[in-house]
């Protein structure tokens, strides 16, 4: 039987990670407040989230959600859809790298003197270029 896990990720910034995730192609929702997500069985508590991911967009057995902590954010998500050693319907490594590009796009933007510029290679790795103006 399916549960829901809950995973620590290295996500700070929300604008970041709502980038990110529609970078993947996976249309979050936002919900200032939170909102509880629903779980492959119906009987299970439903854990509060700030960013969803619903399941069908990414062929999930629930929705997946992040909830905005004092430390950053945490996954919830079904245990059949995300293992951090196995199974990846999420495709974190790649919400990884877009989240990571939007960071420090942000950060550049910061400051006037920079001009950024990301390319993604054939073998999906993202370069990034960062010059002096």
């Amino acid at each position: 039987m399916s549960e829901y896990k809950v995973i620590n990720v290295e996500f700070m910034d929300g604008d970041c990670l709502v980038e990110a995730l529609d970078q993947n192609g996976l249309c979050p929702e936002v919900h200032k407040e939170g909102t509880r997500i629903t779980p492959y069985y119906q009987g299970r508590e439903k854990p509060l989230a700030h960013i969803v991911v619903r399941k069908n967009k990414f062929s999930g057995m629930g929705d997946a959600g992040f909830e905005k902590t004092k430390s950053g954010y945490v996954l919830h998500v079904d245990e059949y859809d995300y293992r951090p050693n196995g199974v990846d319907k999420l495709k974190m490594n790649k919400i990884k790298q877009y989240y990571a590009e939007a960071v420090i796009k942000k950060s550049v933007k910061k400051h006037n003197r920079f001009v950024f510029k990301s390319r993604q290679e054939k073998e999906g790795k993202i370069k990034i270029k960062i010059n002096v103006r």
